[in-house]
């Protein structure tokens, strides 16, 4: 009986615990920035996501690099209004196209060119700061949340 009783006790204490934060949780979920999967309608460019290819193509320099395969992910966070408030590298991959080629490069020309795509990443994030269309903002529960938008770039230079 004793045991019963303090069960219930300690199950009545996390139950108001849980209740008094959920409200807190809930004043803190406006700054929260959710991840594309989480929402139910993904943030989208007003004017077409091939305005964003467009311009990537056309701004980012690209690198004095041959023989590799590119991929360059750039998060950005689309606010609620549909401004971008954050740009950021967030990862890389580069791949040989033929390995046989770059077995041939020397030391000093494999520096040169890990140099050059180290410099990618911040051409892409500088690029892509420089978008400035009006985006529809990510939806969750029918109301407009932050999100974080992975952008990947692609290329290859032969």
């Amino acid at each position: 009986m004793r045991i019963v009783l303090i069960l219930m006790l300690l199950c009545g204490t996390v139950r108001s615990q849980t209740n008094a934060s959920t409200g807190m949780a809930f004043a803190r979920d406006v700054s929260r920035i959710y991840r594309t999967p989480e929402v139910d309608v993904k943030p989208e460019i007003k004017n077409g996501m091939y305005t964003l290819a467009l311009f990537t193509s056309q701004n980012l320099k690209m690198p004095d690099v041959h023989n590799k395969k590119v991929k360059i992910f750039v998060g950005l966070t689309i606010e609620t209004d549909g401004t971008v408030s954050d740009v950021k590298f967030i990862y890389m991959s580069a791949k040989d196209i033929d390995e046989a080629k770059s077995k041939k490069l020397t030391e000093e020309e494999k520096k040169y060119e890990m140099a050059q795509l180290e410099a990618m990443k911040t051409e892409s994030v500088k690029v892509l700061s420089q978008f400035k269309e009006t985006w529809k903002p990510a939806i969750k529960d029918g109301k407009p949340v932050r999100c974080l938008f992975n952008y990947p770039i692609n290329f290859t230079m032969e």
